[in-house]
């Protein structure tokens, strides 16, 4: 081998080295964007599930406070209804004594 086919395999593959090079280097670059990409859908992807929490939380919050003022409404309806049915049952015993009354027309029982 002279001197010249062995500078000549040497250009060769000091060619095909740099092509190899210049090939990983857009290689390299595609995958950085592809990275890059890729971390921006997370950053999205992460912003809106916590954004979706968010909601959720206050959904929850509201439906509590819903549920909260439904229980504060019944009770404060029970206890109208008890006073009610107290002035009934007060009404109806005083009723019930002036009939009586009447009936009797001041007799006393046998």
């Amino acid at each position: 081998m002279t001197y010249e086919v062995i500078i000549g395999q040497i250009a060769e593959s000091v060619l095909a080295t740099q092509s190899l090079i210049k090939g990983l280097a857009e290689s390299q670059g595609r995958i950085q964007q592809s990275m890059e990409h890729l971390q921006d859908s997370i950053d999205k992807y992460i912003d809106s599930a916590m954004a979706s929490g968010r909601l959720r939380d206050e959904a929850i919050a509201r439906a509590a406070e819903s549920g909260r003022l439904r229980d504060e409404a019944i009770a404060r309806y029970v206890e109208s209804a008890d006073a009610r049915m107290k002035r009934i049952e007060e009404n109806l015993d005083a009723l019930i004594r002036a009939i009586t009354a009447e009936h009797t027309n001041g007799k006393k029982p046998r």
